[in-house]
């Protein structure tokens, strides 16, 4: 992406959880999903 004459590197990293695979309360969930998105951050 280019602004005012500059490259700027844009990314997007996204961390999944299913639900009653990976737990079934939005905490349990969240966190699962969290780390997956740390995880996709740091590839």
């Amino acid at each position: 992406m280019e602004f005012e004459d500059k490259k700027i590197n844009v990314t997007c990293s996204l961390g999944l959880a299913i639900c009653n695979e990976d737990g079934r309360t939005y905490n349990e969930l969240y966190k699962i999903a969290d780390k997956n998105m740390y995880k996709d951050k740091m590839n």
